[in-house]
């Protein structure tokens, strides 16, 4: 009946895989064809698309298992849609994110989504992704733990805590979040809003939603537990996965980062330095561009941020040292001095490979972070985050447990793992028992 026929006479035949009229959808067109003002009726988050020889039944199962985990996806029902037209539907439709299929992503078992409010000039259709992760344990195992770096980190920041993990029972998850080390990265100017979107804390919730829907398919989804750990800004992604995709997470947990509830008023930098002093680094993070300095030296950088709890990170540096026309022969306490307190030099290979991997995306994906407008591990030497500022997070995590690391300073992860390992695995021990019911719950001692 829709189909029409040819000139000839011939009925046309149109690929469909089915037809669904929504009673939204209709009141929309019946509004626009009396002239109204156009009514959206699409909550369409992520718009599967494709390039190369159209893979409609990939794009129909990815958007499959996109709506089994409760993000509300759609794709163009074309055989063979050219890839402009698909983004102009994501243009005309105003739909935020778009995860783009390719043969040779799709062989390696990746895909690529791009912020489609980003208008980042000569980059259309290009994307951001999370295409490395380390997977570690057995595909059986109950639990499935995500460790979430922040910055300036890749996965290796959780080397240390893998196999202890692992030898406990579980399956460990570590991507390298985009912008960082071998995942996808993509220039977004300081003053951009719209491009600096896809460096939000809400797209790399995404990334990992999307990750783990890839690792933990829908269909034996209740068979697992995911437990989702963070530190430093991988607290703050983790802190927001119950909120946009609560059915991926079953515990979720953070090193050194108090958590923070969402807040109704935005704090521009400046205003947060007001309130906590000692984030003055952050305006100058977020008001200069320190990332051109710290990819001009990627050894001081490094040396410099990965100071353990016996080293010498002063804050203070960190406002002054990457500034425009800084000295770090000025530097007090001297930079050489800083070498034996980097938890990174430690292991000569370790620091090799930190530096290639800076080297290869430079700073500037993480320092986005500082411009886009539960279980907690806490430790001694905490210069970011201080006690005091976790005082009041359990008025909002009432099944809330801390653990405490002495003799640890911001990178914990690498300086008492294996506390940071018995921590974890006592507290998922009790959240079994209270929470999940502990009938197939299995860990080797």
């Amino acid at each position: 009946m829709f189909a029409g026929t040819t000139k000839k006479g011939v009925a046309n035949k149109i690929p469909c895989v089915g037809v669904s009229v929504g009673v939204e959808r209709v009141f929309s067109v019946l509004q626009k064809k009396r002239g109204a003002a156009p009514v959206k009726a699409n909550a369409t988050q992520v718009y599967v698309m494709a390039v190369g020889d159209g893979l409609l039944p990939e794009r129909m199962a990815v958007a499959k298992q996109l709506w089994e985990a409760g993000i509300a996806a759609e794709f163009m029902y074309k055989a063979k849609p050219k890839l402009q037209a698909q983004f102009n539907v994501c243009d005309k439709e105003q739909i935020p994110l778009a995860v783009i299929l390719g043969p040779d992503e799709l062989a390696q078992g990746l895909v690529k989504i791009k912020d489609m409010r980003a208008k980042v000039e000569g980059e259309a259709g290009a994307g951001v992704a999370v295409k490395h992760y380390v997977d570690q344990g057995s595909e059986s195992a109950h639990v499935v733990l995500f460790l979430v770096h922040g910055f300036p980190d890749i996965w290796a920041g959780w080397r240390k805590v893998i196999p202890g993990l692992v030898a406990r029972g579980y399956r460990v998850v570590v991507p390298t979040m985009r912008g960082c080390g071998l995942s996808d990265t993509a220039h977004a100017p300081r003053n951009d809003t719209k491009a600096l979107a896809q460096y939000s804390i809400r797209a790399h919730c995404l990334d990992l939603a999307l990750l783990a829907q890839q690792l933990v398919p829908v269909s034996t989804r209740k068979y697992h537990k995911l437990v989702w750990i963070g530190h430093d800004w991988g607290s703050f992604i983790v802190f927001r996965m119950p909120l946009h995709h609560p059915q991926l997470v079953d515990a979720a947990g953070s090193l050194c980062v108090p958590y923070s509830p969402p807040h109704t008023h935005f704090y521009p930098t400046r205003d947060l330095e007001k309130l906590l002093p000692h984030f003055a680094y952050q305006v100058v993070f977020d008001e200069h561009n320190v990332e051109l300095a710290m990819d001009a030296n990627v050894e001081r950088a490094l040396t410099l941020f990965f100071q353990g709890h016996t080293g010498h990170l002063d804050l203070s540096i960190l406002s002054k040292v990457f500034l425009p026309g800084a000295d770090s022969a000025k530097l007090h306490p001297p930079l050489e001095s800083l070498v034996s307190g980097c938890v990174l030099r430690t292991d000569a290979k370790v620091w090799d490979y930190y530096v290639r991997m800076f080297k290869r995306t430079g700073f500037h994906g993480g320092i986005c972070g500082y411009r886009v407008p539960f279980l907690l591990v806490t430790v001694r030497a905490r210069p970011c985050f201080p006690p005091t500022m976790g005082a009041h997070q359990g008025q909002f995590l009432p099944k809330l447990t801390v653990k405490h690391v002495e003799l640890a300073g911001h990178w914990v992860n690498q300086e008492q793992p294996e506390q940071v390992v018995d921590h974890i695995w006592s507290w998922l021990q009790s959240v079994n028992a209270t929470e999940w019911g502990g009938a197939i719950y299995k860990v080797k001692l």
